[in-house]
């Protein structure tokens, strides 16, 4: 299937988007589940749940009564709340795989724009689901390192970032760090700056008395931040040799023993 494809069968909940199910009926309140997709049903008013009490309020029970089914209807789909957000955080890593996957078909492959184009899916995927993000995020509340599926699409996004990085760096377009870390602390920039975003401390950070006037403008602050990152990291083209303290430091390896 193609990824355009496979996107669409998962896409975000947006203006122009398809939604995750077909709208109800107007006469029928928007919570209300009647004929369907009871797994899904339940998925999504788990995080509205989320969203507008906290992303620990999540209640098998209150679900149900929400969904106005039985109590007991959501347990034969997830038998704890931690199953329910374990599948919550499966379907969202595999949405950041396919949205990279498809903004990096529309990448040219040239200097870091690959990387620009992972940030702009990472920045997309979080602040369009911010729930979602939030509690793929809280690894306390699911068991994601045990799920199958969410490690194998954390660890493609993972090994993706670090051949994006190794791949710029035999461009010439990034200094000759290792390619662990650098991929780190990129992936750490777009995490805390996310963060930022979605609790609010971004817009304490931009220049006092600005009145944005585009679109959504602490996203683009967001995108413009890494651009900047990006940009910074860039080695001059004629000097491609490892540059700073980071360079002389030793590659990351997960197999070297403790101390």
């Amino acid at each position: 299937m193609a990824v355009e494809s496979e996107y669409a069968l998962l896409t975000f909940t947006r203006s122009g988007t398809m939604p995750r199910t077909p709208p109800e009926p107007a006469s029928v309140p928007a919570r209300t589940y009647h004929h369907g997709n009871l797994r899904r049903a339940i998925m999504d008013t788990a995080l509205q749940l989320a969203e507008e009490q906290g992303d620990d309020q999540i209640n098998l029970r209150e679900v149900a009564r929400r969904l106005s089914v039985s109590p007991s209807a959501p347990f034969r789909h997830f038998t704890t709340q931690r199953a329910l957000v374990t599948a919550l955080a499966e379907e969202a890593t595999l949405k950041l795989r396919l949205l990279a996957r498809r903004e990096l078909q529309r990448a040219p492959a040239e200097g870091v724009e690959p990387l620009r184009a992972l940030a702009r899916a990472f920045v997309a995927w979080a602040l369009d689901e911010p729930a979602a993000f939030r509690l793929t995020s809280r690894r306390n509340l699911s068991d994601f390192e045990r799920s199958a599926s969410a490690m194998v699409h954390f660890k493609e996004m993972r090994d993706l970032t670090v051949s994006l990085v190794e791949a710029a760096q035999a461009r010439h377009a990034l200094p000759k760090a290792p390619p662990q870390r650098m991929a780190l602390l990129l992936r750490a920039s777009a995490y805390g700056l996310v963060r930022m975003h979605l609790d609010g401390q971004l817009q304490q950070w931009l220049p006092s008395g600005s009145v944005p006037t585009q679109p959504d403008p602490l996203r683009r602050e967001v995108l413009a931040a890494l651009d900047l990152l990006l940009d910074a990291f860039q080695a001059p083209a004629s000097d491609p040799q490892p540059v700073g303290r980071a360079a002389r430091a030793k590659p990351l390896s997960p197999s070297r023993p403790r101390p």
